[in-house]
């Protein structure tokens, strides 16, 4: 049992609301946050705070996890005969910042053609052709693309 009040959404909730603000038009969680707020308050009268749905978020990591697993298994996404990879770019902070931020040794400084220098991470993801994501790696900014590919491809080998 956990100290505090007691979870004002259950798992499904947390399940559902974790997958709407991933596959929305949503810019930021804060946007999806407050758009939670104003239209989805009907479907979820007990919507928490902000700073508790984000504690609630990471409570449930391991079940929304295991969820999107199950999901992958029941698309049979990885019998696909192919697959596309694709990087983006992770900003945690303004890279022109002084000082080392709190993820100093991890996030590096980088370059995206649509973001231009940024400090933070980069992420590899493999598509199959439905769209459905069928694995992901993840390195700090400076990594190259091909060095993500290779570790990934060692990794599910």
């Amino acid at each position: 049992m956990r100290p505090g009040p007691k979870a004002s959404l259950c798992a499904s909730e947390v399940i559902t609301l974790s997958i709407f603000v991933r596959w929305s038009r949503f810019a930021s969680e804060r946007d999806f946050y407050r758009y939670a707020e104003t239209n989805l308050h009907s479907a979820f009268p007990t919507l928490p705070s902000r700073p508790r749905f984000d504690r609630l978020l990471r409570s449930h990591t391991k079940l929304i996890e295991d969820f999107f697993l199950h999901l992958v298994a029941l698309l049979e996404a990885q019998k696909c005969p192919y697959e596309a990879l694709d990087s983006s770019a992770m900003p945690v902070r303004d890279a022109k910042r002084r000082g080392c931020g709190w993820l100093a040794g991890y996030a590096d400084i980088g370059w995206s053609n649509s973001l231009g220098w940024y400090e933070g991470f980069g992420l590899l993801t493999a598509v199959d052709s439905t769209g459905v994501i069928t694995g992901l790696c993840f390195g700090s900014a400076s990594t190259a693309d091909q060095q993500l590919a290779e570790t990934f491809f060692a990794v599910r080998a």
